[in-house]
């Protein structure tokens, strides 16, 4: 067991820490207890909370921490400092008509408990609708554990979800606490619900009626007071893959969220916030041309698409201007050939990490060194005298 001292400013953040922190088994110490004299200060034993990155305020990455304190473990560490920052709820750009009836309809369903499934077109912020729910919930002081039912093997959902004790399967070394339980009496969001295989369907669906569960190898049932908030983009409702009882169950009210060709109005802000996310790009103006070219295209990628497209416009521009003639560049570039190939390779990619075993976690994190690399290349060009990774 590792004691933590936490040091932040509010004491709402505190609070939720300390609970998500005792409920894994830590002693979190108090700021009067003496032994935090012991703990506090930087060094070996300490570490920051990470933050979801792009995303204004900063919001805790719970499920990153958790992977931080999985390594403490390993370190035989007996005193821990957590420190980080204040995260506030954040606000919708709602400029556009459907994105206000959207953000109104958010609000009468944000104080309740009912589930919640979320539906709208790929990379169009059905998880932004998500934490919007949460945050302006009583549970905001809680977990926001965001699971991607994609991106689990199917041999690892129900461990994935619900965790394991030791030693009950050849590779459980230790007890691995699910994604279920690490939600707390937060939110648990199920995204891309609809690509979990019809086994680990039925146990859901007996996971939400109850309202408990069972780690795999364990005996003890679990109570689980989390509100389960999912998203789709697909009609759950008609799929023949998709159990109709649990559609039911997590379907207590539906939020859809309009695609980006319907939100004309709000793309002089989302522009705005997707630039000065990324502080390192030197862009302070825009070229006249550029909204009106933005507002004119189809964007079936929606708003993730418009995201990669100024990034990449961004670095290309060179300067604190964005050129309207290296965002159509940009948006040249990557034809439908170019897409087919890319999507077809990463999807191979994929099959073989799920092949080899890789975790959820770490497909994420092999992913995001990929892309990172990837940046880097176009801003240096790529290593001299060296093969590129295949």
């Amino acid at each position: 067991m590792t004691r933590i001292a936490l040091q932040l400013q509010s004491a709402s953040q505190r609070l939720a820490l300390r609970r998500w922190l005792e409920a894994r088994g830590h002693e979190v110490l108090s700021a009067d207890d003496p032994a935090a004299e012991l703990v506090l200060g930087d060094g070996p034993s300490a570490i920051a909370i990470p933050v979801t990155e792009g995303v204004e305020p900063p919001r805790i990455d719970f499920t990153a921490l958790d992977h931080l304190l999985e390594q403490q473990r390993g370190a035989d560490t007996e005193y821990l400092t957590i420190s980080g920052i204040d995260a506030g709820p954040r606000e919708l750009v709602a400029h556009s008509p459907a994105m206000r009836e959207l953000e109104e309809r958010l609000n009468k369903l944000a104080p309740a408990s009912l589930a919640v499934l979320v539906t709208g077109e790929p990379g169009s912020g059905k998880e932004v609708i998500a934490r919007a729910l949460h945050e302006r919930s009583d549970r905001r002081n809680e977990p926001f554990v965001a699971v991607n039912c994609a991106a689990i093997p199917e041999s690892l959902c129900e461990s994935e979800l619900f965790g394991h004790e030791k030693g009950s399967f050849t590779d459980a070394s230790q007890r691995r606490y699910g994604h279920f339980e690490r939600a707390g009496a937060g939110t648990l969001f199920l995204d891309e619900i609809g690509e979990l295989p019809l086994s680990m369907q039925a146990k859901l669906l007996r996971a939400l009626q109850e309202r408990s569960f069972h780690r795999i190898g364990g005996q003890e049932s679990i109570d689980f007071p989390a509100r389960v908030i999912s998203a789709s983009q697909d009609d759950l409702q008609t799929d023949p893959q998709f159990r109709p009882d649990l559609y039911h169950r997590i379907a207590g009210a539906r939020l859809h969220v309009p695609p980006l060709r319907d939100r004309r109005e709000d793309l002089p802000e989302l522009c705005g916030i997707i630039l000065a996310a990324d502080s390192g790009n030197g862009i302070r103006q825009i070229e006249i041309g550029v909204l009106e070219r933005i507002a004119t295209g189809s964007w079936p990628g929606n708003v993730r698409q418009l995201e990669n497209a100024l990034r990449q416009a961004a670095i290309f521009s060179g300067g604190e201007i964005l050129q309207l003639d290296t965002l159509e560049t940009v948006l040249s570039s990557a034809g439908p050939a170019q897409r087919e190939q890319f999507q077809s390779a990463l999807r191979a990619w994929v099959a073989h990490s799920r092949a080899a075993g890789a975790s959820a976690e770490e497909l994420h994190e092999e992913l995001l060194k990929r892309l990172e690399q990837a940046e880097k290349e176009i801003r240096e060009g790529p290593d001299q005298g060296q093969n590129p990774k295949q």
